[in-house]
C-alpha cells in the first residue's frame, strides 16, 4: 500500500479515535457503562463506507472526463479543511453523545463516516483498489478505537484530541493539494 494512501486512511481513523475517546470519557464522568460495542460499529461502518466510496469512484472514473479527477482532488482538499475548521470550534461537551442503545450506536457511526465517504470517493476516482484500504481501515479503526476507549475512560477529556483530528484533516488537505499539483503539472 502506498505511503500516501496509508496517511489518508490514518487521517480518517483519527476521527474514530477521538470519537471513542470522548465517548468513553463522558461515560466514565457520568458513571455510565463504557460503550464497548462502539469500536466495532465504528470499524465496520467506516470500512464499509470507504469500500462504497472507492467502488463508486472506480466505477465512475472510467466514464468521467479528466475534470472530475480535478474535482475529486478539490473535494478531498475541502474535506480536509472542513475537518480542521470543525475541530477548531469543537467543544466536547456540546457534541458528545451517550451511547445508550444500538440505534444511537449506529447513528454515531454513520455520522462519523461522511468525511470518509467523500475522501474514499476521491480515492476511487484516481483508481485506488477497494479491498486493501477497507481491510486496513477496519483493522486499524478497531485497534485505535479500543485503545482510545481505555484511554478515554482512564484519562477523561483531553484537549489534545482536537489537535490529533486537525492533523488528520491537514494530512488529507495536503495529500489532495499534492495530487492536484502533480496532476496539473503532468
Amino acid at each position: 500500500m502506498p505511503l500516501i494512501l496509508l496517511l489518508l486512511l490514518l487521517a480518517l481513523v483519527s476521527e474514530s479515535f477521538a470519537t471513542t475517546w470522548y465517548s468513553a470519557a463522558i461515560h466514565a464522568k457520568l458513571k455510565e457503562n463504557t460503550p464497548i460495542k462502539l469500536p466495532i460499529a465504528l470499524a465496520i461502518v467506516k470500512a464499509l463506507v470507504i469500500a462504497l466510496g472507492i467502488f463508486i469512484g472506480n466505477v465512475s472514473s472510467s466514464a468521467l472526463p479528466w475534470i472530475y479527477i480535478v474535482i475529486a482532488y478539490v473535494l478531498m482538499f475541502i474535506i480536509g479543511l472542513k475537518i480542521i475548521i470543525e475541530n477548531m470550534r469543537f467543544s466536547p461537551e456540546e457534541r458528545i453523545v451517550l451511547v445508550d442503545s444500538n440505534r444511537t450506536l449506529m447513528l454515531l457511526s454513520l455520522a462519523g463516516s461522511f468525511n470518509s465517504f467523500f475522501v474514499a470517493l476521491s480515492m476511487g476516482l484516481i483508481g485506488t483498489n477497494v479491498l486493501i484500504p477497507s481491510l486496513f481501515t477496519f483493522i486499524v479503526t478497531l485497534i485505535a478505537a479500543y485503545a482510545s476507549l481505555y484511554l478515554g475512560k482512564s484519562f477523561g477529556l483531553r484537549p489534545f484530541l482536537r489537535i490529533t483530528v486537525m492533523v488528520g484533516g491537514a494530512l488529507i488537505a495536503g495529500v489532495a493539494l499534492r495530487f492536484f499539483i502533480t496532476y496539473i503539472i503532468n
